[in-house]
């Protein structure tokens, strides 16, 4: 839940650029905001230049937040975009808007039986999975991908993933149960032609 001392804090920040607000407002997230940032990213120097990136984006942009009260998702969402495109410039594949890479064999056991591929398709499979599993995932509303990459692939808490997208962890398990219950489904077609 926001604090009221920092939505106040936010106020001060966009009345008059109060600078002793804003490093309250550092000093409130910064732990936090580390933690989500390491979570994606295993350099610890990536992670601080990120994290001071964060708060450099915060303060350029915070006149444009017009609901202060909701300036711990608006924060976080800053992060999470700031990580995905330091991930691209790093060279991932980003094919799907919020998630970078995924490799397949990650998640490919939740939404396909490896077992009835059979070990001569397996290489040829991780490849089709990874393009079929691209597609399926922009079919999924906006809110159960989100859920299901930052918890499957970026590994994030479900508690910090609640934070993140301004929700009840009970919502963001729902979104990542209903994606994959849908992805499986969009994916049907492609099980059942690899089993032929």
């Amino acid at each position: 839940m926001q604090n009221s001392s920092n939505i106040e804090l936010v106020r001060k920040i966009q009345r008059n650029r109060d600078m002793v607000a804003f490093q309250s407002l550092v000093t409130a997230y910064q732990e936090r905001l580390y933690y989500l940032i390491r979570k994606m990213v295993q350099s610890h120097e990536d992670s601080q230049d990120l994290l001071q990136e964060v708060f450099i984006r915060a303060l350029t942009k915070i006149d444009r937040l017009r609901e202060p009260e909701k300036f711990n998702s608006w924060i976080y969402n800053i992060a999470v975009n700031m990580v995905i495109d330091f991930k691209r410039r790093q060279h991932w594949n980003g094919r799907v808007s919020l998630d970078g890479d995924i490799p397949p064999e990650m998640i490919s056991d939740k939404l396909v039986d490896k077992k009835e591929v059979g070990p001569k398709n397996n290489g040829f499979f991780e490849k089709e999975l990874r393009s079929e599993l691209d597609r399926a995932l922009l079919k999924l509303p906006i809110n159960h991908r989100e859920a299901f990459l930052l918890f499957h692939y970026h590994k994030l808490p479900v508690k910090t993933i609640g934070e993140y997208m301004d929700c009840p962890e009970s919502t963001v398990r729902s979104y990542i149960f209903r994606a994959i219950k849908k992805l499986r489904v969009y994916l049907k077609d492609y099980h059942e032609s690899i089993k032929e």
